[in-house]
């Protein structure tokens, strides 16, 4: 596998709790990229991230109501296989809700965190073995 170089970032220091991002504009819908990340020292050796694959297919999810009643609401474009988790901001696994193969169509999933506390949750969206990940803030 070849990768390219898209972005250079510089450091923020060498404290191991930095937060990094960067959008890449050039992606195209309905395509599937594979990222790493290069990580190098003032001395020069590198370390590389492991693979990441993002399937940017045209299915579209968002979270809504996190206070009350946390719902993901899923549009398919296509017959998919869904499972969906939720997991604490500390990588603790709450929920996984399987909800197998879906027809294309639209889609609304409680994702049970009534009875949790305030914090950030991550929600993670399995579509035929591809995820994708996003933060909620539950006040």
């Amino acid at each position: 596998m070849h990768f390219n170089t898209i972005s250079f970032i510089n450091s923020k220091g060498n404290l191991k709790s930095n937060n990094y991002s960067y959008t890449d504009n050039n992606a195209s819908d309905n395509s599937i990229i594979y990222y790493r990340i290069k990580e190098s020292d003032i001395s020069g050796s590198s370390n590389y991230s492991s693979i990441v694959l993002v399937n940017l297919n045209s299915s579209k999810w968002y979270v809504s109501d996190v206070a009350n009643n946390a719902t993901l609401h899923l549009q398919l474009d296509q017959s998919s296989n869904v499972i969906v988790q939720v997991i604490t901001i500390d990588g603790v696994i709450l929920n996984t809700i399987n909800k197998g193969n879906l027809s294309k169509g639209i889609y609304t999933i409680p994702l049970g965190l009534n009875d949790k506390p305030a914090g950030i949750y991550v929600v993670k969206l399995i579509l035929n073995q591809t995820s994708n990940s996003i933060k909620v803030f539950k006040p």
